[in-house]
């Protein structure tokens, strides 16, 4: 799957972590945040190009799931927008600790953190071991009150375990009515929809008494 995204969108440097760097070079050049951290700046700093809103920002890629990854390439005006226009039905402020599960090559991951930073949250960015092994404890470790996560992932926690959690966002896979029913009443549940199926994501409050599985917007 790597090998293939690459080619197809002609990467030539990427950043990966210290764990990931040996497989990650196989494809490309790779480069740490250790790496770009340690080297001492150039006294000639190359300008910055100058872009306007419709210049490409990002190129997000699909799971796969239905056939060969979809790339989907998104402008800054997108970017933007998608960053902005949700962020109150995904009840994210500055006060918020978004547990960041998604893998970073899910779109998720791109628009948890530029929604975080834009709005002064703070990214809890737990390890690949947390991750897998034991979400909730990473979960009450970082003390984190927001995370998005896929209804699967969702029915191996229990609420009571989570307490510190006030709001979850499923997505990535149908949502049942059996999923909603399990956090209502501890937590906010939120339905995600997108972007890489469609431009814009969506975001239902699924805890309201006129949502039902399927529905994505009003």
């Amino acid at each position: 799957r790597m090998n293939r995204n690459f080619q197809h969108l002609g990467v030539e440097v990427a950043l990966a972590s210290p764990e990931r760097l040996a497989t990650v070079s196989r494809y490309a050049r790779c480069i740490t945040m250790e790496q770009i951290l340690d080297t001492p700046l150039e006294e000639t700093i190359t300008p910055l190009p100058v872009l306007d809103m419709d210049s490409p920002a990002s190129i997000l890629v699909s799971s796969g799931s239905t056939g060969e990854p979809k790339h989907v390439l998104w402008s800054h005006r997108a970017l933007a927008a998608n960053a902005e226009e949700p962020t109150q039905r995904l009840l994210v402020t500055h006060s918020s600790r978004i547990f960041q599960f998604s893998s970073y090559d899910f779109d998720v991951a791109t628009l948890e953190t530029i929604i975080g930073l834009t709005h002064t949250a703070c990214l809890c960015i737990p390890s690949e071991a947390q991750r897998l092994d034991g979400i909730a404890a990473a979960i009450n470790h970082f003390g984190a009150n927001w995370a998005f996560i896929t209804p699967s992932t969702a029915r191996l926690l229990r609420p009571q375990d989570v307490p510190g959690l006030s709001t979850i966002v499923m997505g990535g896979e149908n949502v049942l009515q059996s999923d909603v029913k399990r956090w209502k009443g501890f937590c906010a549940v939120r339905n995600w929809y997108g972007p890489a199926e469609f431009p814009a994501v969506t975001v239902y409050p699924a805890d309201e008494p006129n949502w039902s599985s399927g529905v994505v917007a009003h």
